[in-house]
């Protein structure tokens, strides 16, 4: 089995991985040390092929860098197979990146300038149909957005202050669920 330290958080609120362990390329040993402490342990099923993690790769737009970047830390840190490959500020910069580099699920801020989150929803649903998972988020507490945002092709839609591991989850069950739909279709 392979052991890798992960220190790279950044946040001193979340809980800290501190190894996780491979065996028999199918599971993961996750050492966990929360706030007061105490360690556990949890094994985590994972997908493979050949032996290999299947990574899920992320696209993040928003035009806050700071938020990119925790999204970013967090999710790469909290589940190694997670891999934030695409970040933008913008829609129209996120649509060109897309072209470019390939994704499993998109995170999308509604509101970003040039082209905001619902057009990029859009315009991804148009080109990509279903093979990526888009989750859209705001800072904005409204039914109506969030029936918008749902109706434009989001999968699942976050109201900021959301929690960032119910997000991890939910990119985990995207980004699985995109890659089944490829392999069945492809």
């Amino acid at each position: 089995s392979e052991s890798y330290n992960l220190t790279k958080n950044g946040m001193g609120w979340l809980t800290r991985y501190k190894k996780f362990t491979i065996f028999h390329n199918n599971f993961f040993l996750l050492r966990r040390r929360s706030r007061k402490n105490s360690e556990s342990l949890t094994y985590t099923k994972c997908c493979t092929s050949g032996g290999d993690l299947v990574v899920i790769r992320v696209l993040i737009a928003d035009d806050y860098l700071p938020f990119r970047q925790v999204l970013k830390d967090f999710l790469e840190t909290a589940n190694p197979r997670l891999q934030v490959v695409v970040q933008a500020s913008n829609g129209r910069d996120a649509l060109n990146l897309l072209e470019k580099n390939p994704v499993d699920v998109a995170l999308i801020d509604i509101r970003m300038p040039i082209m905001d989150g619902m057009e990029l929803c859009r315009l991804i649903r148009k080109g990509w149909g279903q093979h990526i998972g888009i989750i859209t988020y705001t800072g904005l507490n409204s039914p109506r957005l969030t029936a918008q945002a749902l109706q434009t092709g989001a999968d699942l839609h976050f109201v900021k202050p959301f929690e960032l591991f119910a997000l991890q989850s939910a990119v985990i069950k995207l980004g699985d669920s995109s890659k089944v739909a490829a392999v069945s279709v492809g």
